[in-house]
């Protein structure tokens, strides 16, 4: 059978493509004949991509095959990646203060079969590219070597997920942001191009975001199909080497006659992939509509004839700031609040000039600091050298600064730990990384399974979470979100009436709608999920400008459905998270039973194992997750799918019985939803897309 995206020979047991990444459908793997491993990797090999069954990448994620001392100097804790031709490891630096690294090594089986040598050259000819690009959007090289292991390359470790992740999280990125992106990989891709280098495997999984405050500096990574001018002893001339999709008609023929003219293509691909979250396969004009003329930018680095493209990143940006220029400054969030500086490109730059311009940068933020500003607007002074030199000799230096800066202010939550935001009701408790079984038991034939269960709980499938996260104690209450409803950086692009948050209401008594605005302890209801995103990012930028947001990628944020049953759990597997006896859950939840029609304040019934209050009952509670079925398959980190109509809705509410209040119990609304039944509750965990995820729920 064959990838019904890419046409790749695949076999059955194979759930994604292994070369353009696509989820393998069911219907494709109904009557088709297997097809042998020899036949997959060799057309594995014609593509650039090595084809692994599944048992051989059972024992790659295991990293215990290479040694855990590397050149002892190295301490691998995890692994963090895997390709076709090699593993991500994560490490520590022992001998420069346990700083955290990457180390990518070839993995072994390619040191033993026919092909080794070129594989073996490609990857240490990508040591040898990077560590000549010295840029903000470009990873790091450290070092490179080899041992009893075979060769590998220490690099930057970048906190953050790949683009992939992030546009596939299913969540549209914003016009403004998605411009700061594309304006980094531009960067990235025009420095590499002034030193003539042709990077020819451009793609999302190949472009890291590293979080920088609110912001994700994208950094490029995998050169190892990169090549220099026109010279090459690698390639062999009629290979096809890349990633469908991504490569233009002139690699698909021939990858070692190609030019630069090549990486705008893929340049193009992914503009369009960032603007619409739509795989690039068919570049439709009609969904780039809500911005005329970014289409024919688009176009004209899709095509055919090379020399009818771009002839460089640069001149891509001065046609997207024509277009863009004006709704892009529009749009501006509050920590945007410099001046924009135009990245200098390396013919314009001055060493004398840069040098003098980090002194009176350096000048400004020793004044700052010296006044006791705030730290936002310290790092605010040192990102403008950053803007304005992207490969700046003092590049690292600064990097540094800003980072200790935040390092040294960090006045936020601690893991292990509870915590409530200054000045505000909201508060957390935190959430250890681990494993659960999402969904209820079915039984056998109808028999023994959980009473109410309903088809969509299932199949049970387990879960693990990765990372740590603080999990809202209470739904967010009117106190809170008013505080929100009466700021003047609420989003312009949303339309604020009575009914996404009535704030009018708010206590004139039990006269009023019944008394659900009555008390500002009462969880908020009322707000549709459009409104709830807006307060999120509110929230989000308050705190990171506070210096009270955790580094990694972390934000405020309604929780993925995974992330809610796994709190709504807190280790149970029972009915409802005390137990199977729904008599117990008038001492637990605000019901049908006892609620008397109407939501009751926050935190006045007893709290599940994990410190988290009216999980079930009171109010129902918005998830970050578009609404899907289950799949059989066991998942990290998910968070829904990419698309989708309706969001998820969890724990029931005043309204509803017991059944309804089950800890697996879901349903979904359309997101412009205001009833007096819905609130939500916040999480702080890693921004959707930043963390790594398998599999789907």
């Amino acid at each position: 059978m064959k990838c019904d995206k890419c046409q790749f020979e695949l076999t059955d047991t194979w759930t994604h493509c292994p070369s353009c990444g696509n989820a393998i459908s069911e219907n494709i793997k109904t009557n088709v004949a297997p097809v042998s491993q020899t036949t997959v990797v060799k057309q594995a090999m014609s593509t650039g991509t090595i084809a692994l069954d599944p048992a051989s990448l059972a024992k790659i994620r295991d990293y215990e095959i290479f040694s855990r001392i590397v050149e002892n100097r190295y301490e691998i804790t995890e692994q963090i990646g895997q390709g076709g031709f090699a593993v991500v490891l994560k490490a520590k630096d022992r001998k420069l203060g346990d700083r955290t690294v990457a180390i990518k090594r070839l993995l072994k089986q390619h040191m033993q079969n026919n092909s080794s040598a070129r594989i073996v050259e490609r990857f240490r000819r990508e040591s040898a590219v990077i560590a000549t690009l010295n840029h903000r959007n470009i990873v790091t090289i450290y070092d490179c070597n080899s041992d009893e292991d075979g060769d590998y390359i220490v690099m930057e470790y970048i906190e953050g997920g790949s683009l992939r992740q992030r546009i596939d999280s299913g969540r549209r990125i914003p016009l403004d942001e998605a411009v700061k992106i594309f304006h980094g990989i531009c960067n990235g891709i025009a420095f590499a191009h002034r030193k003539n280098l042709i990077h020819r495997d451009l793609k999302p999984s190949n472009i890291m975001l590293f979080p920088d405050g609110s912001d994700l500096v994208p950094k490029i990574v995998d050169f190892g199909l990169a090549r220099q001018g026109e010279a090459s002893d690698v390639s062999i001339t009629g290979m096809v080497m890349g990633t469908p999709y991504y490569m233009s008609p002139e690699q698909q023929r021939d990858v070692k006659n190609v030019n630069s003219s090549t990486d705008i293509y893929s340049l193009g691909k992914i503009l369009y992939e960032l603007l619409t979250g739509d795989f690039p396969d068919v570049v439709d004009p009609e969904k780039l509509s809500f911005c005329p003329g970014i289409s024919d930018v688009i176009f004209k680095c899709l095509k055919l004839k090379s020399e009818e493209r771009y002839s460089s990143a640069d001149e891509i940006m001065k046609d997207i700031d024509k277009v863009l220029g004006t709704a892009a400054s529009e749009q501006k969030t509050p920590s945007e609040k410099f001046e924009r500086i135009e990245p200098k490109s390396e013919s314009e730059e001055d060493p004398r000039e840069e040098e003098w311009f980090f002194q009176e940068i350096s000048k400004k933020a020793n004044g700052l600091k010296s006044k006791n500003e705030s730290t936002s607007a310290i790092v605010e002074e040192y990102r403008k050298y950053l803007e304005r030199y992207p490969s700046g000799a003092h590049r690292n230096e600064v990097d540094h600064l800003i980072t200790d800066l935040r390092k040294q202010n960090y006045k936020g939550p601690n893991h292990g730990k509870s915590w409530k935001i200054p000045d505000t009701e909201l508060q957390f408790s935190s959430i250890s990384p681990g494993d659960f079984h999402m969904g209820s038991n079915p039984g056998i034939m109808g028999i023994g399974g959980e009473k109410g269960r309903k088809g969509n709980e299932g199949p049970v499938h387990k879960i693990h979470l990765s990372y740590k996260f603080w999990m809202g104690r209470y739904p967010v209450t009117i106190a809170d979100y008013l505080k929100f409803m009466r700021s003047d950086n609420r989003d312009p692009q949303i339309e604020w009436t009575s009914k996404n948050c009535p704030m009018e209401k708010a206590g004139k008594g039990s006269d009023i709608d019944g008394g659900f605005w009555q008390e500002p302890s009462q969880p908020v209801v009322e707000v549709s999920w459009p409104a709830v995103r807006a307060y999120t990012r509110w929230l989000t930028e308050i705190e990171l400008n506070a210096g009270r947001i955790p580094s990694g990628g972390y934000v405020y944020r309604l929780p993925t459905e995974a992330e809610w049953e796994y709190s709504c759990r807190a280790g149970a597997s029972t009915r409802f998270f005390f137990g199977d006896d729904e008599r117990e859950l008038q001492n637990f939840a605000w019901y049908d039973r006892n609620s008397n029609n109407r939501t009751h304040p926050v935190g006045t019934k007893s709290p599940n194992e994990w410190g988290l209050f009216d999980m079930l009952g009171n109010v129902w509670e918005w998830c970050n997750d578009h609404y899907e079925g289950y799949k059989s398959e066991s998942c990290v980190n998910p968070c829904g799918p990419k698309t989708g109509t309706v969001f998820v809705r969890r724990g029931g509410s005043w309204v509803n019985d017991a059944n309804h209040c089950r800890c697996a119990y879901r349903k979904y609304w359309e997101p412009a939803s205001c009833f007096k039944y819905l609130g939500f509750r916040l999480v702080l965990a890693p921004e959707i897309g930043s963390m790594a995820s398998a599999g789907r729920m």
